[in-house]
C-alpha cells in the first residue's frame, strides 16, 4: 500500500504537468525518458512569457467553479435532493456554447478539441510478422500496464472498501486488448486521470462505464461535431481538480512515519523515483525497494510489548498508546513476522530483553527429544513467578 501510495501520488503530478499545455496555452518540445517531469517543468518555466492569458483565464474560472460546487454547494444540495449538481457536465456544455457562438478559437486563438472523426475503424487482422520486432516493447508495456491497473484497482478498492478479484481484472483487460487489436486500438489500461475523475463525480459501479461507452458510441457515429468546439482548457481544468485526492495523499506521510518507518521509506522512494525519473522506472524501483524492505523486515522484524486499554479488551503498544497499561504478572509480547531460522535468534533476544528476563535465571529441568523417531519433546522451564 505504501508503494502504491507513493507511486500514484507522483503519477498524479505527471498528469498535472501533462495538462499544462492546455492550461497555459503554449506547447513545449516533446520529451520522454529519465528526468521527464523536471525537464518538462523547466521547459514550461523557460517559456512562461508565452502564456496565453485567455486560456489560463478560462482554466482558472473552470477550476474555481468546480471547487466551489464540489466543496460548498453540492454538500448542501445533496442533503435535500440526494444527488449532486453535475457541474462538470454543465461547464462543458456552457463552454461549448460560448466557444461556438463566440467563435473564440479564431477571435481569441483559444485551442478547441477540433474535428472528431466519425465512425469506427475497419477490422484489420494484426500483422504477426511484426512480432519479432515489437515483442520486447510489447512485454514492457504489458507489465507496466498490468502493474498500473493493479495499483489503481487496489487504491480505490481500499478507499471504497471493494472486494477485488484480480484474476477477473486480468481476464477483462486481456479480452479488451485482444478484441481491440483488430480495430487498431491503443492498449487498454487504467487511466489515472479518468479514474480520479469518475471517483470524484460519484460513479460507483460498472453501469457508469456502460453509460460512458454508449455515449462514446453516439459521439463516434452521430454527435461528434457537437463537441469539436469544447475548449481544451476546460477539459484540463476538470482533470486537474480530479487529481486533488491523489495529490492529497501527501498529507498521510506524518501518520505513516509514526506507524512504520519501513512503509514511510517505501512511500518516499517510490514517490521520488517516479517524480525524478519517469513512471516506468519509478514503478520498477518502487517494487524492488518494497521487496527489499520485506526481506529486511523478515530478518529484523518489529517487536513490542502490549498493554490493555482501560475499560476494553483491546491491547496496544505501550510506547505508542500511553493509556495502555500492562497487566500485573503478565508480559504480552508481539513479534511482527513469521518465525524462522533467520530471525529465531533475534526473537529470543528481543523477547528476553523486553520481558526483562535473564537467561541465567532459566533452569531447564529436562529435555527429551528424538527427532528421528518423531518422539514427543518435553521441555520444562522454571521461570519463577514470571509468565510470558
Amino acid at each position: 500500500d505504501a508503494m502504491i501510495g507513493g507511486f500514484t501520488t507522483a503519477a498524479a503530478f505527471h498528469v498535472l504537468v501533462s495538462q499544462m499545455r492546455e492550461i497555459l496555452g503554449y506547447s513545449i518540445d516533446r520529451y520522454t525518458g529519465v528526468g521527464e517531469l523536471p525537464y518538462k517543468v523547466f521547459l514550461y518555466c523557460s517559456k512562461i512569457n508565452e502564456t496565453h492569458l485567455i486560456s489560463i483565464g478560462i482554466s482558472f474560472v473552470s477550476i474555481f467553479a468546480i471547487v466551489l460546487f464540489n466543496e460548498i454547494i453540492n454538500p448542501r444540495f445533496q442533503k435535500k435532493f440526494k444527488f449532486p449538481i453535475p457541474i462538470q457536465f454543465i461547464l462543458v456544455v456552457a463552454a461549448t456554447l460560448i466557444s461556438y457562438f463566440g467563435n473564440i478559437s479564431k477571435v481569441w486563438s483559444v485551442e478547441i478539441v477540433g474535428l472528431i472523426p466519425k465512425g469506427f475503424p475497419s477490422i484489420i487482422i494484426p500483422d504477426v510478422f511484426l512480432m519479432p520486432n515489437i515483442v520486447i516493447d510489447a512485454l514492457i508495456i504489458a507489465v507496466v500496464g498490468f502493474i498500473i491497473n493493479s495499483a489503481l484497482v487496489k487504491l480505490y478498492a481500499l478507499k471504497f472498501k471493494y472486494d477485488v478479484n484480480f484474476d477477473q481484472e486480468s481476464i477483462s483487460y486481456g479480452l479488451c486488448n485482444i478484441v481491440g487489436s483488430f480495430f487498431q486500438c491503443t492498449i487498454s489500461c487504467g487511466s489515472l486521470a479518468r479514474t480520479a475523475l469518475v471517483a470524484q463525480v460519484g460513479m460507483k459501479s460498472q453501469i457508469a462505464s456502460l453509460i460512458s461507452c454508449i455515449f462514446m458510441f453516439f459521439v463516434l457515429l452521430f454527435i461528434g461535431p457537437l463537441f469539436q468546439y469544447v475548449p481544451t482548457s476546460v477539459l484540463s481544468a476538470i482533470i486537474i481538480v480530479s487529481l486533488k485526492n491523489l495529490i492529497g495523499q501527501l498529507s498521510t506521510l506524518a501518520k505513516l512515519y509514526r506507524l512504520s518507518k519501513f512503509d514511510f521509506n517505501v512511500w518516499i522512494v517510490s514517490f521520488l523515483a517516479t517524480m525524478l525519473l519517469n513512471v516506468p522506472l519509478g514503478l520498477t524501483i518502487g517494487i524492488l525497494f518494497s521487496l527489499l524492505t520485506i526481506v529486511i523486515r523478515l530478518q529484523n522484524p518489529k517487536s513490542e510489548v502490549l498493554g490493555q486499554l482501560p475499560g476494553t479488551n483491546i491491547y496496544k503498544c505501550i510506547k505508542i498508546f500511553k493509556d495502555a497499561k500492562e497487566i500485573s504478572g503478565i508480559k504480552i509480547f508481539r513479534f511482527e513476522a513469521p518465525l524462522y531460522f533467520a530471525n529465531a535468534e533475534q526473537f529470543k533476544d528481543k523477547l528476553f530483553r523486553k520481558a526483562k528476563l535473564n537467561m541465567n535465571e532459566l533452569k531447564i529441568n529436562s529435555v527429551k527429544s528424538d527427532l528421528c523417531n518423531h518422539e514427543e519433546k518435553e521441555v520444562e522451564i522454571d521461570m519463577g513467578d514470571r509468565c510470558v
